[in-house]
């Protein structure tokens, strides 16, 4: 509940002979300075879409070259869309374990040494990878035909 109203705008600064100061230097400056704004010479809106792609020029540098990014890479090659179908999208748990590569399949377990090997249900000497579940894997055979 409101207890008080007030019509009349308060002052922060009414009473320090300092802060009064720069407040009204601060207003003379604004009010008749000769000088343009330095920031008029292009609008506003090109600055931030320059700073915008060169931020993606850089995030696109490092998805490339990043070793962890191979799978995500392969069904989403560009970072503008590989971000604009994430946040457009609904991903299960299963569709991000294959994007990711993380997860329950035992080639990510075995590299941080909490399963014994990589190897396959289906075949313990073939690694379990996104591919070889994608790609090879037995119970998935009538999926992929």
């Amino acid at each position: 509940m409101l207890l008080a109203r007030h019509d009349t705008p308060r002052h922060a600064h009414i009473g320090t002979a300092g802060n009064e100061r720069a407040d009204e230097l601060a207003k003379s400056a604004a009010l008749h300075s000769d000088m343009p704004p330095d920031y008029d010479k292009v609008p506003l809106s090109y600055v931030k879409k320059r700073i915008r792609d060169e931020s993606v020029l850089k995030w696109q540098d490092r998805y490339q070259s990043s070793s962890t990014t191979e799978v995500t890479r392969r069904f989403l090659p560009n970072v503008k869309e590989a971000f604009r179908a994430v946040r457009s999208s609904i991903l299960t748990p299963t569709e991000v374990q294959v994007l990711t590569e993380l997860g329950r399949i035992a080639s990510y377990p075995h590299r941080f040494r909490f399963k014994n090997n990589p190897g396959c249900e289906c075949n313990a000497e073939v690694e379990e990878t996104v591919w070889h579940i994608l790609l090879e894997y037995p119970r998935f055979l009538a999926v992929r035909l």
